[in-house]
């Protein structure tokens, strides 16, 4: 359970004081109700599991409204009614014997697919109201589980034509991830039709090193493309254009004549800013129930037309190679970068991957430029959690104390790579993490001396005031080595978080 201490009301408060025994929560105490929901947040990225939180609604509508876009399951408690959409459900009790079978409900609905979070206002008034000795809390377990779901979506026949017949097909992956067992299913789609993927990062979708992911190169995989299947993309229309800032028009990112399948939630899903696109066909349905039936359905229609198979083969070879290709370059160019100064993204990155890729880590915020994407390699769900957050700088250093909770039972080194700005924001999350001993590894990137996003800030200084090891500020790759080599140490020796402050290029 994530909360500010001074921010729970009275009575709420005398109550989780008064638990004891197997009745008393595990509290994450934060600077502010913002952070507390975005811990949250954070967790059920790295757990697909709702965590409890305690916040003003307003408070908390950035890390809600994350992980309503996000399909994340949260609980959010607070004594307000809610003002807004970014929930799934809320509601307000009237009675304290209706507070068991809210939260009963307010579990199942937030871990329910499409899974979102679930705000509970608990009134001042209801607070107040005595407890009756013969109230009896409802069974949880009694309830069971909800399964995924499973049935055969409609219009999949049309999807699967659409896909054997294209001579340039191309995926897009967004929350395929959010379900781990989809991940192989997408890969052996993108083999079977020798399609590239691209990986728009709301979770871990595809492996960074398979010969078949265009990500960094997604303007052409995306501009070649006479057929474009979207998997649980959440903004179609953020993705098909894109916007000049000197001219303020906006330009399609695919063929016009290009035909646009898509599959997901989306329809059924969809935060208040978002807009969609026309697609030729639109399949609602969970890609984890329906990514296995078209996998089977065009790998038995390739069997028997050995032609379309051995064009798709063709298409896979030629995009392998251009991706090998592309490999090679990145790591060439990041050699090549770590004499500069200040340093360059890339340098960064790969010493960064040099100290963690023997370890058992997890990335849980921030990607330097895009650079972590290129040199690493991301093999797992649990080393890529998703992409950069949207909303207040809290959430996402918040998001990374509620992943590095989650990582904590499994021995895991967590790395957080942020902008000193962020840090400046919510600097509250290093007394989280320093408080709670998170095995957590900062990466701290600030702009050069006399640039004008240099913050001037002392963070090593700040992090050890905080019970945090801090290293920095550091310029040289020599010396970026030798602080990583001591930050790991402490994270991994001791299982106390480690801030290392790092001058980089200009962002």
């Amino acid at each position: 359970m994530a909360l500010n201490p001074a921010s729970v009301p009275d009575r709420l408060h005398d109550a989780l004081g008064s638990a004891s025994g197997t009745q008393t929560p595990q509290i994450i105490e934060c600077r502010s109700e913002e952070m507390a929901v975005a811990v949250a947040y954070g967790y059920a990225r790295a757990t697909n599991e709702p965590m409890l939180a305690i916040a003003d609604p307003l408070a908390g509508s950035a890390g809600m409204g994350s992980a309503r876009r996000d399909l994340l399951p949260m609980l959010v408690l607070g004594q307000e009614d809610l003002a807004g959409d970014f929930c799934k459900w809320s509601h307000r009790p009237a009675t304290v014997a209706a507070c068991g079978e809210a939260l009963v409900r307010g579990w199942q609905v937030a871990t329910a697919d499409p899974m979102g979070p679930v705000y509970l206002c608990l009134d001042a008034d209801l607070q107040r109201m005595p407890v009756q000795p013969e109230l009896v809390a409802r069974n949880v377990a009694f309830l069971g589980e909800a399964t995924r779901a499973a049935s055969a979506p409609q219009g999949l026949d049309r999807v699967i034509e659409a896909l054997v017949q294209a001579e340039r097909p191309a995926i897009l992956a967004d929350l395929v991830g959010r379900n781990p067992a989809a991940v192989p299913v997408l890969v052996g789609l993108s083999e079977a039709l020798g399609a590239p993927v691209v990986d728009l990062g709301g979770r871990f979708n595809m492996p960074s090193v398979h010969p078949l992911n265009a990500t960094n190169f997604s303007a052409e995989a995306m501009r070649s493309a006479d057929v474009l299947l979207l998997l649980d993309v959440r903004d179609p229309l953020g993705v098909a254009v894109s916007s000049n800032t000197s001219t303020r028009l906006t330009e399609l990112q695919h063929r016009a004549a290009a035909k646009v399948v898509s599959i997901g939630w989306s329809n059924q899903w969809v935060g208040g800013g978002q807009s969609s696109v026309c697609a030729d066909v639109t399949v609602v349905a969970d890609t984890a129930a329906a990514l296995p039936l078209l996998l089977a359905e065009i790998r038995a229609y390739l069997r028997s037309h050995e032609e379309i198979r051995d064009r798709a083969s063709e298409r896979g070879a030629a995009w392998a190679d251009a991706h090998r290709g592309e490999r090679w370059r990145w790591r060439q160019q990041a050699a090549e970068a770590a004499g500069q100064f200040p340093l360059p993204l890339s340098a960064v990155a790969a010493t960064v991957w040099e100290f963690i890729k023997e370890e058992d880590w997890s990335l849980v915020n921030g990607e330097l430029g895009g650079w972590v994407r290129r040199l690493w390699d991301f093999r797992s769900f649990h080393q890529y959690l998703g992409g950069a957050t949207a909303g207040e700088p809290s959430l996402g250093m918040g998001a990374s104390i509620g992943a590095a909770l989650a990582s904590r039972a499994a021995h895991r080194l967590t790395v957080d790579l942020h902008d000193d700005s962020d840090l400046l924001a919510a600097s509250g999350v290093l007394r989280t993490a320093g408080h709670h001993r998170l095995p957590i590894l900062m990466v701290l990137r600030r702009g050069h001396p006399g640039h004008r996003e240099d913050s001037g800030g002392e963070f090593a200084e700040l992090a050890r005031s905080l019970r945090v090891h801090g290293d920095g500020p550091i310029s040289r790759v020599a010396d970026l080595r030798k602080a990583f080599e001591r930050a790991v140490q402490v994270v991994r020796a001791q299982g106390t978080p480690a801030l290392v402050d790092v001058v980089c290029e200009a962002r």
